[in-house]
């Protein structure tokens, strides 16, 4: 009596893949699923594509499948890892398309967001201290930093074209430069004190 195989079947680890949030044009962390052949010969020469630009693949891991390359023995895998590079901010969706012959073909839906980068803002364009007698310090007078992006800022750097004019911290909300990040939506202070050394105007 013969016996009887199956032939080359992949068959995909998940029907959906989420990649996250990424800032507008720049990749995200790869994200993975698996192609199993479930059948009992050997498949033909996997294909991998992708419905947008967005959504690349990435290779160079022992184990990847490598599209025109990669064929699976009976119960084998290889890897799949894809990369999402918004073009601007918004919810975006791909369908990867995976195939061999034999083996069949299927998809999956990829998923990610893109998302604009921090960027800092403040609260006044000037500040006014008034006049302060030589050696003396003037109150402290304060302005926001706010960012108005969706990325987590990196952290802030405050600087001064004068030594007359210095930042202040050890308040709650302060902003310290070279340790202040600023989540989405989030904002800090920046305190100011003016000790003017000379007679004149400063600005």
């Amino acid at each position: 009596n013969g016996t009887c195989s199956s032939s080359a079947s992949l068959l995909a680890s998940t029907d959906s893949l989420g990649l996250g949030s990424a800032v507008s044009g720049q990749p995200s962390p790869a994200a993975s699923f698996t192609l199993t052949n479930s059948g009992q010969q050997p498949s033909g020469p996997v294909s991998l594509a992708s419905s947008s630009t967005e959504f690349t693949f990435q290779t160079g891991i022992a184990g990847d499948c490598v599209s025109g390359v990669t064929v699976l023995a009976a119960n084998a895998t290889c890897t799949v890892h894809v990369i999402f590079t918004p073009s601007s901010t918004g919810a975006r969706s791909a369908f990867i398309t995976y195939s061999a012959t034999p083996g069949g073909s299927g998809s999956i839906r990829a998923s990610g967001a893109g998302i604009a980068p921090g960027s800092l803002s403040s609260s006044v364009p000037s500040l006014t201290f008034g006049t302060v007698a030589l050696g003396a310090s003037s109150s402290v007078v304060s302005f926001n930093l706010s960012n108005t992006g969706q990325q987590t800022s990196g952290a802030i750097s405050l600087a001064s074209s004068s030594a007359e004019f210095k930042s202040q911290t050890g308040a709650a909300g302060d902003c310290i430069s070279g340790a202040t990040t600023l989540s989405a939506g989030a904002s800090c202070a920046v305190r100011i004190v003016y000790t003017p050394t000379a007679a004149a105007s400063r600005a």
